[in-house]
């Protein structure tokens, strides 16, 4: 399949929290050849826990799940997430040769297009959608793309995308996690989660995707049955989806792929079946943050080295500079700026802000052929 699809919208700023929130994917990968149909019936689901959820019809009384402790939302908050994100979100009914799973997809771009995470649909055999509605259809492969972890499906209906908040959360706010917990219901329903943003905006190193590209962090209680699962803000904007559950000291947290990496690898995968990033031509090394200072990353990439002849080299950069921004978005960490280039295709024409000693102005960047997939810089 290679339906058409806009062109992808330049990034700008995304406005700052109110609420936490971040990204998601995946990282068990499908063989790309495979075509996914319905199976008709209704699934028995697996069933790996009881959680609390939060329905179309209760979320205004249902309040989040959280982890023990940790305040929650109130219920005002909850509902009104609920219910801007509920329409752009289905659950996809994954059966495989061993047994039925159930999982979250996210509505990326109009058209039916949901993205969700490649782990999800490993070994699948047919994917049904079911919708807020309580329609069910065939949901078919678009692509699988391998380094990010990010597949997209299609779905028939004309359902509403979500809107995208591409900005970081701040260490410490609160996050809000949509998801269909496999409950061992016949009619899956979203639950709404909450939990404490641990980092966000540099690498977490749980997985393949969360080692190359930034993540967010957050300490909330999903137990990894809830892959693909919406980090939303509290305008119910999508900040990325559940990559992993990982356990730590403290509790476990779950690990989410920003949502500017899957929004764009999705567009991609529409318009081509493939992710062919862009080159910048850049080696760099993350900044420090100062002795005592607080959790959140500084901002700025230390540039240690130009590829000459490369993007960047064309665009006047030399080794020295510190890159502070693409297209107005913060830069946290190489991870963070690997995740923003990604998505974007050679000859793709980028606004990168640049600190130079103490001066400061914004150079714009045609990005050059992919590097060879060994290399790790941007």
């Amino acid at each position: 399949m290679r339906p058409t699809t806009r062109p992808r919208a330049p990034r700008k700023p995304a406005p700052p929290w109110v609420v936490g929130t971040v990204a998601v994917a995946a990282g068990v990968l499908l063989a790309t050849g495979l075509a996914l149909a319905s199976s008709g019936a209704d699934p028995s689901l697996v069933a790996h826990r009881a959680v609390a959820t939060a329905s179309s019809s209760a979320a205004g009384s249902v309040p989040a799940t959280t982890v023990p402790g940790t305040p929650g939302p109130g219920p005002a908050v909850v509902s009104r997430v609920e219910h801007q994100v509920r329409p752009s979100l289905v659950a996809l009914v994954v059966h495989r040769a061993g047994g039925t799973v159930l999982g979250t997809g996210v509505v990326v771009e109009p058209g039916g297009i949901v993205a969700t995470t490649a782990s999800l649909l490993r070994r699948a055999t047919s994917v049904v959608a079911e919708e807020a509605g309580g329609t069910r259809e065939p949901a078919r492969l678009v692509g699988i793309d391998r380094t990010s972890g990010i597949a997209v499906l299609r779905v028939a209906n004309q359902l509403p995308a979500v809107a995208v908040d591409a900005s970081d959360p701040s260490p410490g706010s609160v996050a809000l996690a949509v998801a269909f917990p496999a409950s061992g219901s016949a009619v899956p329903r979203p639950a709404v989660y909450a939990g404490a943003v641990v980092a966000s905006g540099v690498p977490a190193g749980v997985d393949g995707p969360t080692t190359t590209f930034a993540s967010t962090v957050v300490r909330v209680p999903l137990t990894g049955s809830e892959q693909g699962g919406a980090l939303v803000d509290a305008n119910g904007r999508l900040v990325g989806i559940l990559d992993t559950v990982s356990s730590t000291p403290s509790g476990s947290v779950g690990v989410f792929l920003p949502s500017v990496l899957v929004s764009g690898v999705a567009q991609q995968l529409v318009a081509s079946g493939t992710v062919g990033g862009g080159w910048l031509g850049v080696d760099g090394s993350d900044l420090t943050a100062p002795a005592g200072s607080a959790s959140a990353p500084p901002v700025g990439v230390r540039v240690d080295a130009v590829d000459p002849g490369d993007a960047a080299a064309r665009a006047g950069m030399q080794a020295g500079d510190v890159i502070v921004a693409v297209d107005g978005r913060a830069v946290h960490s190489m991870a963070e700026l690997r995740a923003l280039l990604y998505p974007d295709p050679p000859g793709t024409s980028l606004e990168v802000t640049v600190e130079r000693g103490s001066t400061s102005f914004v150079t714009t960047v045609v990005l050059g052929s992919s590097a060879p997939a060994a290399s790790a810089a941007p």
